[in-house]
């Protein structure tokens, strides 16, 4: 129903503002302030003050205690301890298939590059050796290292 009235109050305000006329404001009050009281001014008492020599206070004792009273610490060692159990299983599991997979490629799996290097490693050693079968071929190759290394220390 307020939608109803705020309705009416605008209409109401826009029908006064077109005819000229001021619109009612709410009615003021004053402000009220709650009467202050002042405090009435008490002597002080003045007590002795007695020096004790207490006991230490045991605080790690008595969480301690608090602890034991209040908990079931068996509960959680034991789920901690079937918690530790089972990660255990996981990892070895996890290893466990890891190795079988990676072995089982590593079984099968050949490098073409040792292969390669293998036949022209042979192909290059039987060529060496048809070379030291033909002595001009001999003569061209200690050409070709005095070329290749060239005998300064010779020449000084």
């Amino acid at each position: 129903m307020s939608i109803l009235r705020d309705l009416e109050n605008l209409l109401r305000e826009i029908a006064e503002q077109q005819q000229g006329q001021p619109r009612p404001g709410p009615p003021r009050s004053a402000p009220q302030r709650p009467p202050v009281s002042r405090p009435t001014p008490v002597d002080a008492e003045v007590l002795d003050a007695e020096i004790v020599d207490a006991e230490p206070v045991r605080r790690r004792a008595a969480v301690t205690q608090h602890v034991e009273k209040h908990l079931d610490t068996g509960d959680v060692t034991a789920h901690a301890a079937q918690l530790g159990a089972e990660v255990g299983l996981a990892d070895e599991k996890v290893e466990a298939h890891l190795r079988q997979k990676f072995d089982h490629e590593l079984g099968r799996m050949s490098d073409p590059e040792d292969e390669a290097g293998a036949a022209a490693g042979a192909a290059f050693a039987a060529r060496i050796a048809e070379l030291f079968r033909n002595p001009q071929s001999i003569q061209q190759a200690f050409i070709l290292n005095e070329i290749i290394n060239r005998p300064e220390q010779r020449w000084s």
